[in-house]
C-alpha cells in the first residue's frame, strides 16, 4: 500500500516538503558508492543527493570496501551529511585469484624489457578476465550477494520501504533488489546503466553463461514496476529481446553531471597552449590509435606546431591500449607532446577539463560506440570547452550535435580527425575558448531526479 502524499511547492515548480504524511522512504541498492571511484558511481550520488528536494528519504544499501574500482576518497565531501549509508561486509575472493594469476605478468625496467613485460601483464589481464568470468555469476561481485541480502531484509523488519531502486554497477544490486521487493511489496526501478547478458562489450565466458544471464535477466525486468535505461537504443535493444516485456515499463533516464561540482572552477583560466584532454580508460575497442595517428602526422606534417600542442590522457589504459600508445609516441616523437597521467580524482579532473582547450571523447564503431553515451560527456557538455568526438551515428554523436558542443568524426577516419585538430586549433589560435551548448539543464542531476519521481510517483 503506496501512502498518499501532499506536497507543498516552493514557487519554481520543485517540491520542498512534505505536509500531513511522512516523507516517503527509498531504498538505493548500489554495490559501489564513494569513497568509491569511476563514473557510474555518480548516478547514485546524483539522485540520492536531490530527492530530498522532492519529498524523498533516500537510503543506501553498498558495500564496505567494493572490489576492482580506483577510490576517490575526495567524492565523501559531495554525500550529503544527512544521508543514510548502510555498508556491508563482502567475501571478495576475485582479490586473491588476481593476486595468484597476476604474478605471471612481470614488468621490465625499460627497452624491450618494459615491452614484454606489457605482453606478459596484457596475457595475464586477459587470463584474469576469463578465469574471473568462469568463476563467478553472475558476476565478480557476487561475495557481496549474501550480506546485501542479510542487511536488506533486516532494514525492511524495521522500516516501511515505498520504493526500491537498484542500479547495474553490478548485477547483484538487482537481485537484492527483488529479493526484497517480493518481501516487502514495494515498488522497484530496475536501472540498467548499461545492458548484461547481451552487452557485447562484457561479453559472457560460455553459451550456458548466455543462457542463465538472459533468464536472469528477464526475471529481473518481468518483476520491476519500472525499468530505467541511460539511452534509447539500450530500450530498443532490451524489448526487441524481451518482447513480451511492455513497451511502457520502460523509460530513458541519462546520466547527468552536477553544476555544484563546477562551482568553483568558473575562473579558471585556460592552460597557455593548446591542450587537449581526455579523461577515462581506453579498453577493448576504444582504442586511442586512430587519434595519435592522426595527432602525429598533424605535427609531423606542420599543420600543428609541435611546441604548442600538449595531450593529456588522464585515467587509464588495457595492456593492448597502453603498448599501442607507446608504439605511437615513438614512432611520431610525440613524447613531449603526448602525456599519460593515470587516474586522478573528481575534482581534480573537471578542473582539467575547464583548462583545456579540447575535450576529447573516443568511442569505437561497435555496439558500444553505437549503443551507449559515455558518462563523461555530460561533465564535458558542463565544462563549456569544444569537444572532439569520435563516434559513429548513434547518440552520442545525437547529443553532441543536438547541443552543439563540438565536432563529430568517425573513429577510424584518421583524416577526418587530423583535419578536426586543424579547425580546433585554428579556433584556439584565433581566440575561441568556449562553448555553450544549448539545453544541457536537462542533464543536471535535480532535473534527473525529477523525472525519477515522477516514475516513483506515477
Amino acid at each position: 500500500m503506496r501512502t498518499a502524499m501532499l506536497r507543498k511547492d516552493d514557487g519554481r515548480g520543485s517540491p520542498t516538503a512534505t505536509v500531513g504524511a511522512r516523507t516517503r522512504v527509498l531504498l538505493m541498492v548500489d554495490y559501489f558508492f564513494p569513497p568509491a571511484g569511476g563514473a557510474a558511481v555518480h548516478r547514485t550520488l546524483g539522485l540520492a543527493s536531490s530527492l530530498p528536494d522532492f519529498g524523498w528519504e533516500p537510503l543506501v544499501l553498498t558495500s564496505r570496501a567494493p572490489e576492482h574500482v580506483h577510490h576517490d576518497v575526495s567524492l565523501l565531501r559531495r554525500v550529503p551529511a544527512t544521508l543514510r549509508v548502510e555498508r556491508t561486509p563482502s567475501l571478495e575472493p576475485v582479490r586473491f585469484v588476481k593476486r595468484v594469476l597476476s604474478r605471471q605478468g612481470g614488468e621490465g625496467s625499460s627497452g624491450t624489457r618494459s615491452s614484454r613485460g606489457r605482453q606478459r601483464r596484457g596475457r595475464g589481464a586477459r587470463a584474469i578476465s576469463r578465469v574471473l568470468q568462469w568463476m563467478f555469476f553472475p558476476d565478480r561481485h557476487v561475495g557481496w550477494l549474501p550480506f546485501a541480502l542479510a542487511r536488506g531484509l533486516s532494514l525492511a523488519k524495521r522500516q516501511q520501504f515505498d520504493a526500491i531502486y537498484s542500479t547495474s554497477t553490478s548485477v547483484n544490486s538487482h537481485l537484492v533488489a527483488r529479493v526484497l521487493k517480493r518481501a516487502s511489496g514495494a515498488f522497484w526501478v530496475a536501472d540498467f546503466q548499461d545492458p548484461w547478458a547481451h552487452n557485447e562489450i562484457l561479453g559472457l565466458p560460455s553459451w550456458p553463461h548466455a543462457v542463465l544471464a538472459a533468464r536472469l535477466e528477464h526475471l529481473i525486468l518481468r518483476d520491476a514496476d519500472r525499468v530505467t535505461v541511460t539511452t534509447g537504443p539500450i530500450a530498443a535493444m532490451l524489448q526487441r529481446t524481451y518482447p513480451a516485456i511492455p513497451a511502457s515499463k520502460f523509460a530513458v533516464l541519462p546520466m547527468g553531471f552536477d553544476p555544484e561540482a563546477f562551482g568553483d572552477l568558473r575562473g579558471v583560466a585556460v592552460a597557455p597552449t593548446f591542450t587537449i584532454t581526455h579523461l577515462g580508460f581506453f579498453y577493448g575497442p576504444r582504442s586511442p590509435g586512430p587519434f595519435l595517428e592522426a595527432l602525429g602526422r598533424c605535427v609531423r606534417d606542420g599543420l600543428l606546431p609541435r611546441d604548442l600542442v600538449t595531450v593529456r590522457l588522464l585515467g587509464g589504459f588495457d595492456a593492448d591500449a597502453e603498448a599501442l600508445t607507446a608504439k605511437l609516441v615513438r614512432a611520431y616523437a610525440l613524447e613531449g607532446v603526448v602525456h599519460t597521467e593515470g587516474v586522478v580524482a573528481y575534482g581534480e579532473g573537471l578542473r582539467r577539463l575547464v583548462e583545456s582547450a579540447v575535450l576529447l571523447l573516443v568511442t569505437d564503431d561497435g555496439w558500444g560506440g553505437r549503443t551507449l553515451v559515455p558518462t563523461k560527456l555530460y561533465e564535458y557538455l558542463a565544462a563549456g570547452r569544444p569537444i572532439l568526438a569520435l563516434a559513429p551515428a548513434g547518440p552520442t554523436a545525437d547529443l553532441i550535435e543536438e547541443t552543439g558542443a563540438g565536432i563529430v568524426v568517425h573513429p577510424d577516419d584518421t583524416a577526418g580527425i587530423c583535419d578536426a585538430l586543424v579547425r580546433c586549433y585554428a579556433r584556439w589560435r584565433d581566440g575561441v575558448r568556449s562553448v555553450a551548448p544549448r539545453g544541457i539543464d536537462r542533464f543536471t542531476w535535480r532535473e534527473i531526479t525529477r523525472e525519477f519521481v515522477r516514475l516513483l510517483e506515477a
